[in-house]
């Protein structure tokens, strides 16, 4: 059996705890959480490519701010990624093995593996089968089925489109699962 997670609030508990930090250390650089929803982090905004260290250059512009360096506020956020992991998740990844475990994960791909690196899950995943990609994961998905054609593949996001545009004619070998934060036992 082969698995593929999605990253973003599967493993990584990025709405619960990243998002939260980035409104947190923005602010305490000059600009309130109200402003950086109300004027800035909108649906549209968060559905593109997003880039935080872009996002943030784009804030200290917009408000003038100075002396202050995005790179190292960015840093700083992304420096607690590694708490910011599903150990749950992260220890079934452990009793499964890096060779029968895939991350396709949707967004700006250097944001991306900065936060698959910063949060350590490369530790339990090998890099060459992680994916990132901009927009629909369907291909990546059909590619790795391939891949397995020998094995049932699993799939594991928390994002029903994700799921909703896969061909299962194109990859019989697959299950998938929309995940809500429940305990789930593989094996």
């Amino acid at each position: 059996m082969k698995y593929i997670f999605d990253f973003d609030d599967v493993l990584f508990k990025n709405t619960e705890m990243l998002k939260p930090r980035m409104f947190q250390l923005i602010a305490v650089a000059g600009i309130d959480e109200e402003t950086i929803k109300g004027d800035y982090y909108r649906p549209e905004v968060r559905w593109q490519q997003f880039s935080l260290l872009n996002f943030i250059k784009k804030l200290f512009t917009a408000h003038n701010i100075t002396g202050k360096d995005p790179k190292k506020l960015y840093e700083e956020i992304m420096s607690e990624c590694h708490n910011f992991l599903n150990m749950d998740l992260v220890e079934e990844i452990k009793k499964l093995g890096k060779e029968n475990c895939y991350i396709v994960t949707n967004g700006e791909d250097e944001f991306n593996w900065d936060k698959l690196r910063y949060s350590g899950i490369l530790n339990y995943i090998n890099e060459e089968n992680v994916r990132v990609v901009p927009d629909t994961k369907k291909d990546a998905i059909k590619e790795i089925c391939d891949l397995n054609r020998e094995s049932r593949v699993l799939f594991i996001d928390d994002k029903a489109q994700f799921t909703q545009d896969i061909n299962f004619a194109d990859c019989p070998n697959l299950t998938t699962i929309v995940y809500r934060g429940e305990k789930l036992d593989f094996i």
